[in-house]
């Protein structure tokens, strides 16, 4: 079984969105996005058509230009309601709730009243930042994730300027344990020679342990991760590959301990 990740936004003009993560039997792994429940439906039964079996929903939270926050018990129902639309169109997928939160000031609190949802209810934090937030304050934000005993997901580090200018602290978190998730479209040179650079550079010193596609939806930055998989997999190492965009994400879908893998 192989981990498949579709993302519907939760935008602040759509109030109806919702992030979706998924694993299924597929040869590759993917990011969608979406900005409807509409859509997401859509998504989903084309997905289900292909082989998914499971969907972790993995909302923005916390994010500064939210209109409103939602709350985790909002979040459960959003996906139980979803499911239910889904059964009744006779899709089978299982829904899964989780979140992708923002690293704000907030945090701690947050985490110490147990208000944000992990992946499937799993030892994993998808944590995301500002694009140019300070070093120190990413490194302090991972910490106290990590000291709390979650395993904090770094959502594509490569677009971060801080990595981008120093890379080394990446690194740093990969040696503490932290999960680093890259992007198929930074790999593929889409969003800026920056990110590239940093992508690369990640890679080629075995400093990744998943990559996702990101994409918006079927047609637009399309989710089919063949391409960077054919890619990393003739540049480096086709084993690689592989646990880059099948076994480490089936591993945090179902909970499991990363494995570390190297381009060789």
């Amino acid at each position: 079984m192989n981990l498949r990740i579709l993302i519907i936004e939760d935008d602040p003009e759509n109030r109806e969105g919702l992030r979706i993560l998924i694993s299924q039997h597929s040869p590759q792994s993917q990011v969608y996005l979406a900005g409807s429940v509409e859509e997401a439906c859509s998504m989903a039964w084309k997905a289900w058509e292909n082989g998914t079996k499971r969907i972790i929903a993995t909302p923005h939270f916390c994010r500064p230009d939210q209109r409103r926050r939602r709350s985790v018990q909002e979040y459960r129902r959003y996906v139980y309601l979803l499911q239910q639309g889904l059964r009744e169109l006779g899709c089978g997928l299982e829904l899964r709730a989780g979140m992708e939160v923002f690293a704000t000031a907030e945090l701690p609190k947050l985490l110490d009243r147990q208000e944000v949802l992990t992946l499937a209810d799993s030892r994993y934090l998808l944590v995301e930042f500002y694009f140019d937030e300070r070093g120190d304050y990413m490194d302090d934000a991972l910490r106290l994730v990590a000291d709390r005993g979650y395993v904090p997901v770094v959502a594509h580090p490569e677009r971060y300027h801080e990595i981008q200018r120093n890379p080394a602290l990446a690194a740093s978190w990969f040696r503490r344990g932290c999960i680093l998730q890259l992007n198929k479209g930074t790999i593929l040179g889409r969003m800026g020679a920056a990110s590239k650079q940093t992508a690369w550079w990640l890679l080629e010193r075995g400093l990744a342990h998943v990559v996702a596609s990101d994409a918006h939806s079927v047609e637009h930055r399309n989710p089919d991760l063949s391409q960077v998989q054919e890619l990393i997999g003739q540049d480096l190492s086709w084993q690689y590959a592989e646990i880059l965009l099948e076994e480490n994400p089936r591993r945090v879908f179902q909970n499991e301990a990363i494995v570390p893998a190297r381009p060789e």
